[in-house]
Formats: structure tokens, C-alpha cells, sequence
């Protein structure tokens, strides 16, 4: 890939909630981990799962469902994942369902989303993307992390 190609291009990593693909900037993630056990916070918001250990740290937990507005899916088997970004100051981790490939696309191809978006997704994502086989939403993590839940945890 050419220095232009690459100067022209955005990168994702990819996951899934709810089976729908959902691309967060390179930029913002910072691990990608293995949930292990959760220690719960009384009183502490909906969004919030809890304190997890991620590498020696501690880090505050959330469920990318409750920062979205979603139900909570059913618990899934296996493993639980979270990706860690670091959020003024703070490293902070979001539950998700299934991490994904990293996906380079072209700078400018995300459109706006469509009004007819549920708000919750409307009020969270900066684009849509149209892939080969499915639409992947950009979530926008500063609208995302700075809902009241957030910044009352």
C-alpha cells in the first residue's frame, strides 16, 4: 500500500453486540481482554458492570449494551470480552459481545445514518459503513462515555 493509500484510509476494530458489527477508531483501543471475575459497585448505574483486573490494573466496567441504551442479550457462554480505552485519564473497559478483525477502509466512506436509526444508535454512532456482506456502525466514544451513567459512575 502506497503512502497516499494509507494517508486516505481509516482503521476499526471490529466487534459485535447484539450481532450487529460496530467499528470503534484504532485510535481509541487501547487492549483487548478477557474478562475475569467482576467485583459489583453498589448503587453504581445500569451501564455499569463493576471493577475488573485488566493486567494489574483496575479498571471500571461497563456494557457497551447499557452506554447504548440496549437490553442486556442473554449471558453468552464462554469467555466474556471488553476492549480497554483510556478516557480522560482513566482506562476504562466496555463488555462486548465478540471482538472482531481489524478493517481498513477507505477515508470518507462512512455515510450518515439514516433518521430512521432507533435513537439510541442515532445518538452514539458517527457513520455507516456499507462492507461486501453487512453495515458496520462507527461508534462515536466521546458521545458514547459522556452520557450522565458515565460521568456519574
Amino acid at each position: 500500500m502506497s503512502a497516499v493509500a494509507i494517508d486516505s484510509a481509516e482503521t476499526f476494530v471490529t466487534l459485535r453486540l447484539a450481532g450487529q458489527l460496530i467499528g470503534l477508531p484504532i485510535g481509541q483501543v487501547r487492549d483487548v481482554f478477557q474478562i475475569g471475575s467482576v467485583t459489583p459497585i453498589p448503587l453504581a448505574g445500569q451501564s455499569v458492570l463493576g471493577l475488573a483486573n485488566l493486567r494489574g490494573r483496575i479498571v471500571l466496567l461497563y456494557s457497551l449494551a447499557g452506554l447504548i441504551g440496549l437490553p442486556e442479550g442473554a449471558p453468552r457462554k464462554g469467555p466474556r470480552m471488553a476492549v480497554s480505552v483510556q478516557w480522560r485519564g482513566e482506562s476504562l473497559g466496555i463488555q462486548i459481545d465478540e471482538i472482531g478483525d481489524v478493517l481498513v477502509l477507505p477515508a470518507g466512506s462512512g455515510q450518515p445514518l439514516p433518521a430512521q436509526f432507533d435513537r439510541s444508535w442515532l445518538r452514539h454512532a458517527r457513520r455507516i459503513h456499507t462492507l461486501a456482506d453487512e453495515l458496520m456502525i462507527e461508534l462515536d466514544l466521546p458521545s458514547l462515555l459522556e452520557t450522565p451513567p458515565v460521568l456519574a459512575a
